[in-house]
């Protein structure tokens, strides 16, 4: 009696890369905005997010800020301030003297 030495199949979806998944989540402001540059780049979202995390992990490091802390922006209209990370700040978490700026922005 002689068997036939086939190799077996693997079952499940087949490795496409070597490099470990990272997920992450995202605000959709933030996820619109990194759509736009990738769409600036003719690249895919997964590839803009490698470039862009490579790109700042490049440039000259600045001092840190405590976290928490927002980024002086001068400019910035009041009602339109932002964390460090960009993310706009809603009124309650703001300073008692920053509502009451952008409350009187509104009117």
């Amino acid at each position: 009696m002689s068997s036939i030495n086939a190799k077996q199949k693997k079952r499940g979806r087949p490795a496409t890369g070597m490099d470990p998944m990272i997920g992450a989540r995202f605000p959709s402001e933030l996820t619109a905005r990194i759509d736009a540059w990738a769409s600036a780049h003719s690249t895919s979202r997964s590839e803009a997010i490698r470039r862009l995390v490579e790109q700042a992990l490049a440039a000259p490091q600045s001092p840190k800020q405590p976290p928490g802390k927002m980024a002086p922006a001068p400019s910035a209209p009041p009602g339109m301030e932002r964390d460090n990370h960009g993310n706009k700040i809603p009124l309650r978490k703001r300073t008692k003297d920053d509502q009451k700026k952008a409350k009187r922005a509104k009117r």
